[in-house]
This record gives structure tokens, C-alpha cells and sequence, in this order.
């Protein structure tokens, strides 16, 4: 009797071979044994992989993110004392082991909002283009009922992007203290998606 196997099927085969493999080869012990198998086992031995600093002449200070502004080259690093830099990375990797690209302060919001403690997330709008809308959040105090906050900020069109920390609108606040949370995704859905862990 000939049978066709389904894709599940098959696999669902493979998987009971290889985890009973003693189960099949009591039915026939005069089967010829299969010794032309690509398969190897696991776990694999690592890749070769090494790692390599790029820009060595740069340093941060605690950095926390790092992200591509929209429709453009431009990256930003957030240090999460306060400032978030921007710059143009190169292309090539071999110059960017002996480049220092120019950095760029897009805002210093310790300076900006009085007692600042740290900046956790960054994320800018899906319509950024049109809007020019990034939203960040911060800790404005530690220990507090409301000290941690999103905030949404406008980036005004040039051609070296800052943050205009006057433009600040506050949409949540939640309390700080500890696991505080703090990242800032956009979904597919375009919904902003926020971390708020446990305040301690």
C-alpha cells in the first residue's frame, strides 16, 4: 500500500525517528543501516564570529540606544545621563575603523528639564516625515508617584536634526523608583507600545 505523506506528516515522522530512533529499529533488525545521512547533531560548535569595535576614537558616556532616524542615514545614541548625539555612519567598515565621524548633540535634556535622572527610550513616529514627532521617556524624579514620563517632541526640519525640548507634550506618567521601564516601540499597527516594569 503506497502512501502519501502530507508536509506535516512528514515531518511529524522525522521528529518521532529521531526522538525514538530504538522504537524503529526493533521492527526490523535486518534493515540495512543508513549511513549516507547529511544530518549531524547538536548543539552545533559556534560560529566563527568576532566581534570588532567600529569608531574606536568615539565614546559615550552609559549608552542606552541606538537607532536610525527615519527616511534618512543619520543614527541616533542616547546616553541615558541625558544626551542623545546623532551622526552619519559610514558605509565602508574598514573606514569606519579609522574615520571619527562628526557627532552631532541633537539635545542635552538633563540641561532641559530639571532633575532629570535618565532617558530609557526613544522611538520616532511612524508618519515622522510628515510630523516630525519623537517620543521619549525619562526619569524626571526617582521615587515619586509620577517621576517616570513619555513625552512627545518635535525635531524641526535641518540639516543637522535637533530636539527642540521646548516643544515637549507629555502623554503618561507612571511611577519611578526602580525598573522603571522605559522602552519605546511602534507597532505595525502604529500604536505606540511602552515598558512601565514594576517601580521597584
Amino acid at each position: 500500500m503506497l502512501l502519501r505523506l502530507t508536509r506535516s506528516c512528514r515531518l511529524l515522522l522525522l521528529v518521532t525517528l529521531f526522538a525514538c530512533p530504538e522504537a524503529f529499529a526493533q521492527q526490523d533488525s535486518s534493515r540495512t543501516p543508513w549511513t549516507a545521512s547529511r544530518l549531524t547533531g547538536t548543539p552545533e560548535p559556534p560560529a566563527p564570529y568576532i566581534v570588532e569595535r567600529i569608531y574606536p576614537q568615539i565614546q559615550f558616556n552609559q549608552p542606552v540606544i541606538f537607532t536610525h532616524l527615519p527616511t534618512s542615514e543619520r543614527v541616533f545614541v542616547v546616553e541615558r545621563t541625558g544626551k542623545i548625539f546623532t551622526f552619519v555612519p559610514s558605509n565602508n567598515p574598514q573606514q569606519a575603523l579609522s574615520a571619527t565621524p562628526a557627532l552631532d548633540l541633537a539635545v542635552d535634556l538633563a540641561a532641559e528639564i530639571e532633575g532629570l535622572q535618565a532617558i530609557y527610550g526613544l522611538a520616532f513616529d511612524p508618519d515622522f516625515e510628515n510630523n516630525r514627532f519623537c517620543y521619549i521617556c525619562y526619569i524626571a524624579a526617582a521615587n515619586v508617584e509620577d517621576g517616570t514620563v513619555v513625552s512627545r517632541f518635535a525635531i524641526p526640519p535641518a540639516a543637522l536634526p535637533r530636539i527642540d525640548a521646548a516643544t515637549e507634550k507629555q502623554i503618561i506618567r507612571w511611577k519611578s523608583g526602580g525598573h522603571n521601564g522605559g522602552c519605546l516601540k511602534f507597532g505595525p499597527d502604529g500604536h505606540l507600545y511602552i515598558t512601565t516594569g514594576d517601580g521597584a
